[in-house]
């Protein structure tokens, strides 16, 4: 928790900084990634512009048994730290601390999250479809595409996701 109040408060505990600007700064910037990777990392924080419209940062973690996550939104002040008594929870444990995020974001600043309704789904030829069977990296693991009658599929995590077009 201290962690977290200190990098939110610039680097700065107390009245002793920890972090220097520059350094504090370039742990948030993406400093590169693997071109098949597009998850964007920062100075061991994995970064996403992409989840709730803003710049949010991450590092999430399992030790026998046990799963943590610190996530944050540097630039609105808010962090959340959520831990976990099972590793068989990680992305569901991603999940739910960016839905915190959301939920604090609102709370505090009144800004709400937008989600694809329906009608912004769209209908894809099931020739595009197939060139995007195949194999993956998210987060550093290996997913597989595949091709259903209805769509396209895959499972991380063992979590079963429905891939929808918009």
């Amino acid at each position: 928790e201290r962690f977290t109040h200190m990098i939110l408060a610039g680097g700065i505990a107390g009245d002793v900084r920890i972090i220097g600007e520059d350094t504090l700064d370039a742990m948030f910037q993406v400093q590169s990634s693997e071109p098949s990777d597009p998850q964007t990392n920062g100075l061991t924080w994995f970064t996403d512009t992409i989840q709730l419209g803003e710049k949010a940062v991450f590092h999430s973690g399992t030790n026998q048994g046990r799963i943590s996550i610190i996530a944050m939104l540097p630039e609105k002040k808010l962090g959340v730290i959520l831990l976990a008594n099972s590793d068989s929870f990680e992305e569901i444990n991603n999940q739910l601390a960016f839905a915190i995020l959301s939920l604090l974001r609102e709370t505090k600043y009144g800004v709400k999250q937008v989600k694809a309704s329906r009608e912004s789904l769209v209908s894809v030829d099931e020739d595009i479809l197939r060139t995007y069977i195949g194999h993956y990296i998210v987060n550093g693991d290996v997913i597989e595409i595949q091709q259903t009658r209805t769509g396209l599929k895959t499972s991380y995590n063992n979590i079963s996701i429905r891939l929808k077009p918009v």
